[in-house]
């Protein structure tokens, strides 16, 4: 199997104001990310309701692919397989990222899968931001 990525949205459409939001909210460059393994993409999305995997064209200027070297794909895609059919965490996004407050929202953000699938504890994963999973892995391959 080839490597884990991880995959980084920009928003870039005038028209995509919810992913604007977001990265005005997290204070963020980035509004969504994707684990990326063999071509699928893993992650979860508001559009396409929860958890899921699909192929994307990540070739484009909106997209920033990073190697994850210290991940496993195989354990990735076990957790993956673990969380895959939840919903998207609504009420995660409004609570934790708009209105700072904790809520513990069975739904999970597209950064909060990805940290789960890149073997962040769940403790850590829940409410993070693209932003802040950013930081994380740029600084963990840094090492």
């Amino acid at each position: 199997m080839a490597g884990v990525q991880l995959a980084l949205y920009k928003p870039h459409r005038a028209m995509d104001i919810g992913g604007r939001l977001i990265c005005f909210w997290t204070r963020s460059r980035y509004s969504h990310v994707e684990v990326v393994i063999d071509g699928m993409c893993y992650s979860s999305s508001l559009r396409d309701g929860g958890v899921r995997k699909k192929v994307i064209d990540l070739d484009r200027p909106h997209w920033r692919v990073i190697p994850i070297t210290w991940r496993d794909d195989e354990a990735a895609l076990r957790m993956f397989e673990r969380y895959n059919g939840q919903p998207y965490g609504y009420c995660d996004l409004i609570a934790q990222h708009v209105l700072r407050l904790p809520i513990d929202d069975p739904g999970l953000l597209c950064s909060e899968l990805c940290a789960l699938m890149l073997g962040l504890p769940e403790s850590t994963a829940r409410g993070m931001s693209p932003g802040a999973l950013v930081d994380y892995v740029e600084m963990r391959n840094a090492k």
